[in-house]
């Protein structure tokens, strides 16, 4: 097969290889046979770039002691969790377009998740995260805002949820941006689940005054109303909010 074949070659200049840049057109050119393919990715200890689309599966041992920046289009959270772990402090971006929701252990392993990013990613500029919008996460999300003050693009997601508790989960976040986001933060984007009411985004608009301006990314056409529309005018002429962009975490993650 193409794909396993092309990275069985790579495997020859794994001590030398710092930067692999993939995207798979479809699952057929991808050979999870055996998980050689998974296999050989792990070998490229001394990656400073890794991007992979659409997916990398594990759990394999995969250790990027210079790793500076990891995109992929779909991981598992413990895999994720055990590459952050090993990347030598050094990651600068983030960037996942997908993680599992559906895993056994989603509570668990997404507190491990913003726990590990803190502890090893004090460089971390650009980052996408998923986590349950449970009061532990979100007092864990904070340490992660304080600790990591070079943040530039913070792109997040929670798991499924009716509408009454999105606009909660999206309270619970704006209160959390306003009270412990570093002053290095640009652009917040609110995917999948999280939502904004307009007195939310009225609220953290007036919170936000006396930083430099964000830009807020959002896959809801609601925020196309007029009842958002004009708070988001409002607060584009205080110089609070700097653009407000309608799209999905794809449409925006591969820019990056």
């Amino acid at each position: 097969m193409y794909g396993y074949g092309t990275f069985l070659e790579l495997s020859n200049k794994a001590d030398t290889l710092i930067q692999l840049v993939t995207h798979f057109n479809d699952y057929s050119e991808y050979s999870y046979e055996d998980g050689h393919l998974q296999e050989i990715i792990s070998k490229f200890y001394n990656l400073k770039t890794l991007k992979i689309y659409p997916s990398c599966y594990g759990p394999f041992d995969y250790k990027y002691h210079n790793l500076e920046v990891l995109q992929i289009g779909y991981i598992l959270i413990d895999t994720i969790t055990c590459i952050i772990k090993s990347s030598g402090g050094r990651l600068r971006k983030i960037l996942i377009n997908e993680y599992d929701i559906y895993e056994d252990k989603f509570y668990e392993n997404t507190l491990i998740l913003i726990r590990t990013i803190y502890e090893n990613c004090p460089l971390v500029e650009y980052l996408s995260l998923i986590f349950s919008p449970s009061n532990q996460h979100f007092s864990e999300f904070e340490i992660l805002l304080q600790t990591c003050q070079r943040l530039k693009v913070l792109l997040l997601e929670t798991e499924s949820l009716c509408a009454k508790k999105r606009f909660m989960s999206g309270e619970k976040l704006s209160h959390a941006l306003v009270r412990s986001a570093p002053k290095s933060l640009r652009e917040i984007g609110i995917f999948y689940q999280f939502k904004f009411s307009p007195k939310t985004l009225e609220e953290f608009s007036e919170g936000w005054k006396g930083r430099p301006a964000i830009t807020i990314l959002a896959p809801d056409h609601d925020y196309k109303e007029e009842k958002y529309t004009k708070i988001i005018d409002k607060y584009k002429v205080d110089g609070v909010i700097k653009n407000f962009l309608c799209g999905f975490l794809i449409d925006f993650i591969f820019d990056y």
